[in-house]
């Protein structure tokens, strides 16, 4: 079953299900230890399939944290450099992880298969569950753990340990269920705002609604058409008011998005893409965008918020930004698993992505 035919199906039990909006909206990921652990919307960056490719490396940075549940491309690349005080490593790859020239942030990486370095030099820690490969011109002075052997030229001067056991302190493809099945259960949501109270002029949006969690639905083509977005919440608190914007278009190009908010913290406002498959991506934003099928072609520019797709490709980066802090539950209930595959409210939502990584 298709994920909007789950969409429509899901809709119709929402509407019958009393009280299941907060627990919803709250859904949270449980881990085991959270001073080393990341929370999903602490990441900067976050890719359910490749970044770059290679004969189209990834060439722009990533301020913050980055997971990457395929493999990584980059040249000239970096991530992590401003996020030292976040917890956990800098960067998380999945699969195999080739750099030329970039960079890691003081919180190193972790890498679940083989790891290439060319002209690159790190002092921070590096884990990975494969073999060490890269050229002579690079300095490795932080611990290196490696679950093959090193057959690079790199010199090491940090303690190497070779042929351990890769334990990943994080799975990056944990992410994967946890958006697909956070992203389904946003868009099933009825919306709370009235179309009379969503005023579309002069390419600018604005969203009125009034307190509380509100969701609204964008007609198709409406969200691509935009320069700004303005968000005005009436009543409440801004620590209180949140925003779930579903866009239901398959195939967007979007110019730079400069979005304000009144009454309401940015970092409370989500666009949810949970059917975009094929995004072109101009001169970034400064938004939260959850989109977790869409192939994205970032061309230029810096884009502030949490960025969440498929595959990665282009030249723009990822800055620091107000990232989502998800609705709170009305029921805390931690599981005692690193990363859980969640039962999303009340719902048990099981929506399962056939994906195919390396292509």
């Amino acid at each position: 079953m298709s994920k909007l035919s789950a969409k429509n199906g899901l809709r119709n039990k929402m509407i019958a299900v009393a009280g299941a909006l907060v627990p919803v909206l709250g859904a949270s990921i449980a881990v085991a230890s959270p001073a080393t652990i990341p929370s999903p919307f602490s990441f900067n960056l976050v890719a359910l399939g490749n970044v770059g490719t290679t004969s189209s490396p990834k060439t722009a940075d990533v301020q913050g944290t980055a997971a990457i549940v395929g493999n990584l491309y980059g040249s000239g690349w970096s991530a992590g450099l401003d996020a030292t005080s976040v917890a956990g490593y800098s960067l998380y790859v999945g699969g195999t992880a080739k750099f030329s020239a970039g960079s890691i942030g003081s919180n190193g990486m972790q890498v679940g298969g083989s790891l290439t370095l060319d002209n690159f030099g790190a002092t921070a820690p590096i884990v990975s569950g494969g073999n060490l490969y890269g050229t002579n011109s690079g300095t490795l002075s932080g611990p290196v753990t490696l679950g093959g052997t090193n057959q690079s030229q790199l010199t090491i001067t940090g303690t190497l340990k070779e042929n351990q056991a890769f334990s990943p302190a994080f799975n990056p493809g944990s992410l994967t269920s946890y958006f697909d099945n956070l992203s389904t259960a946003y868009s099933v949501l009825p919306p709370t705002v009235a179309a009379n109270q969503v005023v579309n002029q002069y390419s600018t949006l604005t969203i009125n609604a009034t307190s509380g969690v509100q969701v609204v639905d964008l007609a198709a083509g409406t969200f691509g058409d935009q320069t700004s977005v303005n968000i005005k919440f009436s009543g409440g608190s801004d620590a209180s008011n949140y925003l779930i914007i579903n866009v239901p278009d398959s195939s967007l190009t979007l110019n730079y998005l400069t979005f304000s908010f009144s009454g309401i913290s940015a970092s409370h406002v989500l666009v949810n893409a949970l059917g975009l498959t094929s995004l072109t991506l101009n001169s970034g934003g400064n938004y939260n965008l959850l989109a977790p099928s869409a192939n994205t072609d970032y061309t230029s520019g810096s884009f502030q918020g949490n960025l969440i797709v498929d595959n990665l490709t282009g030249g723009g980066e990822s800055d620091l930004g107000n990232f989502f802090t998800p609705p709170p539950t009305a029921v805390a209930t931690p599981e005692p698993a690193a990363i859980a595959l969640l039962a999303v409210g009340a719902l048990g939502l099981l929506v399962r992505r056939k994906k195919v990584l390396g292509r």
